[in-house]
């Protein structure tokens, strides 16, 4: 089989597979609200404000840390030379 044949193939029988299969919606569902992420991205120069922004984004320290505990921040931090 060739790959056009393959690919005409393959989306008959998903257009007839959506055609066949009925819908029913019995009420309208409410939209749930959004999971927090586990990832955030910011670029700009203001480091204060920009890990300020992450951790909003991340859904707040509280989400992470409990209260009354250490934690040690590790930055990500890369130099184009070497340590020494």
């Amino acid at each position: 089989m060739d790959r056009r044949r393959f690919i005409r193939e393959v989306i008959l029988f998903y257009a007839g597979y959506r055609l066949s299969v009925p819908r029913f919606f019995l009420r309208q569902a409410q939209a749930a609200p959004l999971p927090v992420s586990d990832l955030a991205s910011v670029t700009g120069g203001d480091y204060r404000a920009l890990v300020s922004e992450a951790v909003n984004l991340l859904g707040s320290m509280r989400r992470f840390v409990k209260p009354g505990s250490r934690v040690v921040v590790k930055p990500n931090i890369g130099w184009d030379r070497s340590p020494e």
